[in-house]
């Protein structure tokens, strides 16, 4: 007797905050349900309150960059950041568990984005690691202006920052601001930084830190 082939279940559900459906905030694709795995242990999504606040604090700086989201996820980030009028997007996120999902939301935002008549951004995904991806941006991109944003595994978000500083140079010449979202307790460190970069902003939601770094003005010039 042969079994009837299954429909396997989506790993995916829509997001929801204390109940409530997370969404797009702002712009272009405001509104837009946002997809998430099923099983939260597989990412750990910034949440809508921070990415709402944060995105709206340094959209002047969105609106003249391109945006590189490391270590993705959903790709809720960098999808708001298109939304509120980055020039593109690198979605970086190497993760096999949640690349599809990734996928599929990049494929719901352009299908919106032409459905509405908004001219599409360029977004690209890079199912590899953050050094390498940023290795491959510098060495690829002819864009003259970034935006990064990072939610680093909190283990390793010491040596991340460590790493950045000494290993991408050429591409944070064109980097006007880097933003990292961190375990709270990791921001008092001394090797919390990154070096010739000042702190701009530092903003705490319970347990999570999200600091911005902007060029000393001796390096910008």
């Amino acid at each position: 007797m042969k079994t009837k082939d299954m429909l396997m279940p989506e790993p995916w559900s829509i997001t929801k905050n204390k109940g409530k459906i997370m969404r797009i905030f702002a712009g272009a694709l405001k509104g837009m349900n946002i997809l998430s795995p099923k099983d939260s242990l597989i990412t750990r999504p910034t949440s809508a309150k921070i990415r709402e606040a944060i995105l709206h604090k340094v959209q002047d700086e969105l609106q003249q960059s391109v945006f590189i989201d490391l270590f993705s996820g959903t790709g809720a980030v960098a999808i708001e950041a298109v939304s509120r009028g980055a020039q593109g997007a690198y979605l970086v996120e190497n993760n096999k568990n949640i690349l599809k999902i990734l996928r599929k939301n990049f494929d719901l935002a352009h299908e919106r984005m032409l459905k509405q008549g908004f001219s599409l951004k360029p977004f690209q995904i890079l199912p590899i690691d953050a050094t390498k991806a940023l290795k491959k941006i510098k060495t690829d991109s002819e864009e003259s202006s970034f935006v990064i944003w990072a939610d680093p595994p909190y283990s390793n978000c010491l040596s991340w920052l460590a790493e950045l500083s000494e290993q991408n140079l050429d591409l944070l010449d064109k980097t006007s601001l880097i933003i990292v979202e961190a375990d709270r307790e990791l921001i008092t460190k001394e090797e919390f930084k990154i070096k010739n970069w000042t702190r701009s902003f530092e903003k705490i939601y319970g347990g999570t830190a999200v600091i911005g770094w902007t060029k000393n003005q001796k390096e910008a010039t």
